[in-house]
C-alpha cells in the first residue's frame, strides 16, 4: 500500500518530456513508421480514383442558379484534385498521411486514373474505402501500443504473439467503428442545438459563425480525444473508454488541452514544410518519410501521456469512491 502510494506521488512527466519520449520510442522502433509511408507513397504513385466527372454534372447545376456559382466553382476545384482513395485516411483516429485530400499536381511517374461515374459507385467506394481506412489505422495504433508494452506482457512464442496482436487488432478495428458512429451522433447531438446560434452569429459574421461551430466540435474531440488509446493500449470496450476519456480530460483538462494543441500545432507546422519542399520529383519521398516519422512520434506522444496518467487517474477515482 505504501509503495503503492510512493508511486502514485511521483510526478507526472511534463508536455516537453512526453513529446521527446514519443520520438525516443519513433527512433527505437522504426518500423512503427511503415504503415504511414506506404499508405503515402500510394496516394503519391498509385493509381487514383477520379471523381470528376460526377462532380463536374453536380457543379453545372449549381452553376445554373445565380446565387450558387460561388459554391459551383468551389466544388469544380475540389473535383479537379479529389482522389477518392485518400478516404482510406480517416480523420482524428486514422494512419496520418501527407498526400490525403488533393492530389498533388506533379509526380514522377503518371498515376492511372480510374473514373467513379455515380452516386451509388462513390456511395459504396466511400463506405468500403472508410472501412479499410479503419482496419489499418487499428494495425497501426496497435503497433504502437505494442511498442508501448512492457517485454514481459507479450507472448513468449512468436507464433502466438502475431495471434494475439491480430485478434487484438481485430477488436480494436470493431471498437473504432463503434466508437466512429458514437462520435458523429454526439457531434450532432452536440451541434444541432448550435446551429440557431451559429444562425445568429451569421448575421455579424460568417467567421463568428464557424468559430461557434468549432467550439462545439474541439469541445466533443477533446473529451473523447482519449478513448482511442483506452481502447487500443488497454483493450477497453467502447463505452467504458468513453467514459473514463471524459473523467480523465476533466481529471487532467489543463495538461490535456496543453499537449492536443501542441501537437496540433506541431504537425501542421511540419505538414507545411514538407508539402513546401514537396516539387514533384523523387525527393518527395524524403519528405513524406519525415512526415510519417513525425506523426508517429507525436501519436506515440499522445498514448505515453495516456499510459503514464492513467494509473493515477485509477487511483484517485478508487480514492473518491472509498470516500463516498
Amino acid at each position: 500500500m505504501k509503495q503503492a502510494q510512493q508511486e502514485n506521488s511521483k510526478p507526472l512527466p511534463g508536455l516537453i518530456a512526453t513529446l521527446t519520449a514519443g520520438f525516443e520510442l519513433t527512433t527505437s522502433h522504426p518500423w512503427l513508421v511503415a504503415l504511414p509511408i506506404i499508405v503515402d507513397l500510394f496516394f503519391w504513385l498509385g493509381p487514383r480514383l477520379s471523381v470528376e466527372r460526377m462532380m463536374l454534372r453536380y457543379e453545372r447545376i449549381l452553376a445554373a442558379e445565380p446565387g450558387l456559382s460561388g459554391m459551383a466553382d468551389q466544388v469544380a476545384e475540389l473535383a479537379s484534385g479529389y482522389n477518392l482513395f485518400t478516404a482510406l485516411s480517416v480523420p482524428l483516429a486514422g494512419v496520418p498521411t501527407l498526400m490525403g485530400g488533393a492530389s498533388p499536381e506533379t509526380t514522377p511517374l503518371a498515376p492511372a486514373i480510374l473514373r467513379v461515374e455515380g452516386w451509388l459507385g462513390f456511395g459504396g467506394l466511400f463506405i468500403v474505402l472508410t472501412l479499410a481506412g479503419v482496419f489499418l489505422a487499428a494495425s497501426y495504433l496497435s503497433l504502437i501500443a505494442l511498442a508501448l508494452r512492457k517485454p514481459d506482457e507479450a507472448a513468449i512464442y512468436a507464433f502466438k504473439r502475431v495471434v494475439n496482436f491480430a485478434k487484438s487488432t481485430a477488436l480494436a478495428w470493431i471498437r473504432l467503428l463503434a466508437l466512429g458512429v458514437f462520435l458523429i451522433i454526439t457531434m450532432l447531438v452536440i451541434l444541432l442545438p448550435l446551429l440557431p446560434v451559429a444562425y445568429l452569429a451569421a448575421l455579424l459574421s460568417q467567421g463568428l459563425a464557424i468559430v461557434v461551430l468549432m467550439l462545439g466540435i474541439v469541445f466533443v474531440v477533446t473529451y473523447l480525444s482519449m478513448s482511442v488509446p483506452g481502447i487500443v493500449l488497454d483493450g477497453r470496450p467502447v463505452g467504458e473508454s468513453v467514459v473514463h476519456s471524459v473523467r480523465f480530460v476533466r481529471r487532467f483538462m489543463s495538461p490535456t488541452m496543453n499537449i492536443l494543441f501542441v501537437i496540433i500545432i506541431v504537425g501542421w507546422g511540419t505538414n507545411l514544410l514538407w508539402r513546401l519542399a514537396d516539387t514533384g520529383n523523387w525527393l518527395t519521398i524524403v519528405s513524406i518519410a519525415g512526415h510519417g516519422f513525425v506523426s508517429t512520434a507525436l501519436v506515440s506522444a499522445i498514448f505515453i501521456y495516456y499510459q503514464d496518467r492513467t494509473a493515477v487517474h485509477v487511483h484517485w477515482a478508487k480514492e473518491s469512491n472509498d470516500k463516498k
